[in-house]
C-alpha cells in the first residue's frame, strides 16, 4: 500500500515507488490552487505594490501562448508562456532576460494571486474588464 502523498516532503516521492506515483502528485499539486490555464487567460492589473508589471495579457492566438505589458499604458514586454501545476513561466520575446517565474496561489472574485518564485513576493493582479 502506498504512503500518503501528504506525508512526502515537499518534492520528493520515496524511490521505491514508479514514476507513475510522482506524476499523480504533480497532478494533485496541479489542482490544488483551483486555477486552469483558461482562467488565465484575459487582461489584468496589478492591484496594490509590488508587482513587476503594471497591466499583462495571456492570450493564446493560434495555438500560441502569447503575452503582452504595459507600462503607462504603453507597450512594454512581449513574449509567450506556459502554464503547468499551478506555474505561470512567461519568457520575454526579445531574450532581454531571464524567464519571469510565479506560482499561482489562487483565483476569487476576479483577484489573480501570484507569488514570484525568485523573491516569495506575493502580488494581487485584478481582471481587467473590456
Amino acid at each position: 500500500m502506498l504512503a500518503p502523498c501528504m506525508s512526502w516532503a515537499e518534492g520528493s516521492v520515496p524511490a521505491e515507488y514508479p514514476p507513475a506515483v510522482a506524476v499523480t502528485k504533480v497532478e494533485s499539486v496541479a489542482q490544488s490552487c483551483g486555477v486552469g490555464e483558461a482562467d488565465l487567460v484575459g487582461s489584468w492589473r496589478v492591484r496594490g505594490e509590488g508587482g513587476f508589471f503594471e497591466t499583462f495579457r495571456l492570450a493564446i492566438e493560434s495555438g500560441e501562448r502569447t503575452f503582452g505589458s504595459w507600462l503607462h499604458e504603453r507597450p512594454d514586454t512581449s513574449g509567450t508562456w506556459t502554464y503547468a501545476a499551478c506555474r505561470l513561466v512567461i519568457v520575454p520575446r526579445d531574450g532581454s532576460g531571464e524567464p519571469f517565474v510565479y506560482d499561482v496561489l489562487g483565483l476569487r472574485d476576479g483577484r489573480l494571486r501570484l507569488r514570484d518564485a525568485d523573491d516569495a513576493r506575493v502580488v494581487t493582479y485584478g481582471r481587467v474588464r473590456h
